[in-house]
This record gives C-alpha cells, structure tokens and sequence, in this order.
C-alpha cells in the first residue's frame, strides 16, 4: 500500500470517528412523553414549551388543532374546531402569579381577528384578579384555571380522552355583574373645559 493511500485511509477514518463524536456529544432535545408530565413540570415549562404541550393535549383529546406562529399570533396560541365545527381561539398563559386584564384583552382581539365563535383563557396562574373576570364576562371570554389542569392532568395519565376532551370544551363562564359607574364625565363649566391641568376657554 501506498504512503499517500495509507494517509487517505486514516484521513477518511478520522473524519468518520469525529462526525460520530460530534453526533454523540450534541445536544439533543429530550422528548417528553404527554402522560408522564406532572404539574410541577408544567411549572418549570417556559411559554413556548408550555404551548407545545397543550397544543398536543388539544390535538390527542379529539379537537382540530393549529398552532399559531411564535412571533405574530395576534393574541391566540391556538385555534380548534370542535365537534360543534366552532372555531375556539385559545390563549395560554403559564403563570405563577395573578392573572391579569392583558390576557383577555388579547384573546377578545384574537377572537375578532380569527373570527372564532369562542375565546378561551387557558393560564396556570394561582388566581385570576377581579377586574380580569369582570372584563372577561363583559367581553364573553372564558376561563380554564389551575385546577382544571390539575384534573386534566390526573384524566391523561388514565388515558380518559374523551374525558380530557370535554373538560377542555366547558371552561368557565364569568358571570355577568353591575358594573356600576365606571366612567368619569367630562365637565363644562359655560364654556370652559376642564380635565386635569387641561382647560379650553
């Protein structure tokens, strides 16, 4: 053999071992088995992975489901078609703390923009605040809360589809209350107006 085919050879061979060392030692994305994730990783989860994960739970439990794009959802994460052929938008939000008014008003835009039927708040919040149930309830928008994924969650790792199905198709409904006067009035005083610092003469 050749000095040149000699070198050829291990050229070649080391190129190979390195390429399989490269494929070794990469970093993979580990995959996640639906039926194994608990609350608290759900809990660790960041928004993207969180909606990776109800997009698959939507999907497995019967609804048609599309996800939206990352960078320009326009409120949504999720649209379904349910067994009803309604167009439901979905937006998920995995919090710790309170859930508040932002999360509504995105999901009422969303509903218009996608021209649902219904606009669902899915969150992992500990609490939703007042105001967001009171605006929620003016704009028809509903809520599924923690302990509904709790009750999801217990539902998958029995293999209760249809169940995880119809949990998913009734969130809350907020109920409708007085509002009362919310509105401060604009006062004309003859012809002056004042707001504030603000006056017009």
């Amino acid at each position: 053999m050749e000095f040149n085919q000699l070198i050829g050879i291990i050229g070649v061979s080391l190129i190979i071992l390195l390429t399989i060392w490269i494929w070794q030692k990469a970093p993979r994305r580990k995959q996640t088995d639906v039926k194994k994730v608990t609350l608290r990783q759900i809990d660790r989860m960041d928004g993207h992975a969180f909606e990776d994960y109800m997009a698959v739970v939507y999907a497995a439990s019967g609804f048609k489901t599309w996800q939206t794009k990352k960078s320009r959802d326009y409120g949504a994460d999720l649209v379904l078609i349910d067994d009803d052929n309604e167009t439901i938008v979905i937006q998920l939000k995995r919090y710790g703390a309170n859930l508040g008014l932002s999360s509504v008003q995105e999901i009422y835009a969303a509903k218009a923009y996608y021209q649902a039927s219904k606009s669902v708040v899915l969150t992992t919040a500990e609490s939703v605040t007042d105001s967001c149930w009171q605006l929620a309830a003016a704009t028809d928008v509903h809520f599924l809360v923690r302990d509904d994924i709790v009750e999801m969650i217990k539902l998958i790792k029995k293999d209760r589809w249809d169940d995880v199905y119809w949990l998913l198709a009734t969130p809350h409904i907020p109920e409708k209350k007085n509002r009362g006067n919310q509105l401060d009035g604009v006062a004309t005083n003859g012809r002056k107006i004042q707001v504030g610092d603000y006056f017009l003469k």
